[in-house]
């Protein structure tokens, strides 16, 4: 996993928060590509330059990792192994031969270790998918459609010709007899089908992947299949010096990501709180991190690439998770300050323009979120929460509150509280712990 996947996921979940939030029922899923060439690769090469040898628990993902860059680059100084890993595919996907166990055993470890960054980023999925469970539906499609003349064989492949649709031949089986994602694809679509019957399928998959899914959703129409199907598609996410990709090594490790921003975010808060324990600094930097990892993904339009800056994730004073962070613990300790009193609340008294407008902006909040449930921008809540934290920020250094006479400290206390819990529950969607203190 590297910070490239953090897109799609953090987008992944707060569609999900969102659309829960509108009351529509929603079931996440993952659809793992436990299959691929990728796979055969890995596979080939282990067999090839690592039969037999032993690896450490603690080692695995980090061999895996090191296999795939391998495999690759001897491809690419001997095309000639080329048939080798087409031969350990077809074995593969038809879970005969030799190759069959070395890929149940490595397909473990890769998802153990999805399965507990999932847990740590939160994700609630309540349905896995894999490729390798759709091979035998998808091949009945397949026979099924070239039996009724839809999809037909080119050069030795068999494709679906979208020449009229203007999205040319969707390739679904190869000449060399292997399944491309397009065709597993149909299976999945048929299996989520059979086992949701839902209104709509939202695919929040990378931009470059466009293409084929116009293609997959076209193909699907002419099979006479109705459901609604939407593709969430986002810009990928770059490094300063250029595109990143895994069988390159070009990446940064989801751990390594993790692992920087939380030291940083350690060190800031230690510097700004000497008085605070191991435990309270390490707390509040946890959550200073993954806001700034969050926030850093979702701010972003979806069309927009991502070159993400770690100073500016993790600033205090500009358009980051942080900062909001920072709004609602400010609003918890001044709450917290405040003289309990039992005088009823009188709205009357909050005459003051920032107050106007801070109750003009809480109000629209319901509008954002709902909105977003129809347009799928995400981008709009973090530019919305931003701009209540800023207003808030002008009106507590503006505007008295602890100082203020009982009736108008009361008013202006609850007008604080509300800002303080939209503030929370629009970083939640955005799948953001608040923390009280930092």
């Amino acid at each position: 996993v590297h910070i490239g996947h953090l897109r799609n996921v953090f987008l992944g979940q707060m569609l999900v928060n969102v659309l829960q939030a509108n009351g529509y029922d929603v079931v996440p899923v993952a659809y793992i590509n436990d299959l691929g060439a990728h796979v055969a690769k890995s596979v080939w090469a282990i067999q090839r330059f690592h039969q037999d040898e032993e690896v450490l628990k603690e080692q695995r993902i980090d061999f895996l990792r090191t296999v795939y860059i391998e495999a690759t680059e001897a491809l690419e100084a001997h095309p000639e192994y080329t048939e080798e890993v087409t031969r350990v595919f077809r074995h593969l996907e038809d879970q005969q031969g030799e190759e069959v166990s070395m890929w149940k055993t490595t397909r473990d470890w890769s998802i153990d270790f999805l399965e507990s960054v999932y847990h740590e980023l939160g994700l609630t999925i309540e349905k896995w998918y894999f490729e390798s469970s759709l091979i035998a539906r998808t091949k009945k499609i397949i026979e099924e459609w070239i039996a009724k003349g839809l999809i037909v064989e080119s050069e030795g492949a068999w494709i679906v010709d979208l020449s009229e649709q203007k999205l040319g031949g969707n390739l679904l089986v190869k000449s060399d007899g292997t399944l491309l994602y397009n065709a597993k694809d149909l299976g999945l679509v048929m299996k989520k089908e059979a086992d949701f019957h839902p209104t709509q399928s939202v695919y929040v998959v990378d931009a470059r992947q466009s293409h084929a899914l116009q293609q997959l959703f076209a193909t699907l129409k002419l099979m006479g299949f109705e459901r609604d199907l939407y593709h969430l598609a986002y810009e990928f996410v770059t490094l300063e010096d250029g595109v990143m990709a895994s069988r390159t090594g070009n990446v940064i490790r989801y751990e390594t990501f993790r692992d920087r921003l939380i030291q940083q975010a350690q060190a800031s808060t230690k510097q700004r709180h000497e008085d605070w324990s191991e435990q309270d600094v390490a707390t509040s930097a946890e959550g200073i991190a993954f806001a700034a990892m969050r926030f850093g993904m979702l701010k972003q339009d979806v069309e927009k690439k991502i070159v993400f800056d770690f100073n500016e994730a993790l600033s205090f004073d500009g358009f980051s998770g942080p900062y909001l962070l920072y709004t609602y613990a400010r609003i918890q300790s001044l709450i917290e300050k405040v003289p309990k009193s039992k005088t009823n609340i009188d709205t009357k008294s909050l005459v003051h323009p920032l107050e106007h407008r801070l109750a003009v902006q809480l109000a629209k909040y319901s509008e954002v979120v709902f909105e977003m449930s129809q347009s799928y921008r995400l981008s709009l809540l973090a530019q919305y929460l931003f701009g209540l934290c800023r207003l808030y920020s002008e009106y507590y250094n503006d505007v008295a509150v602890r100082k203020a006479d009982d009736a108008v400290r009361v008013a202006r206390v609850h007008l604080t509280k509300a800002v303080g819990q939209v503030i929370e529950n629009g970083l939640k969607l955005m799948g953001i712990r608040p923390i009280e203190k930092m």
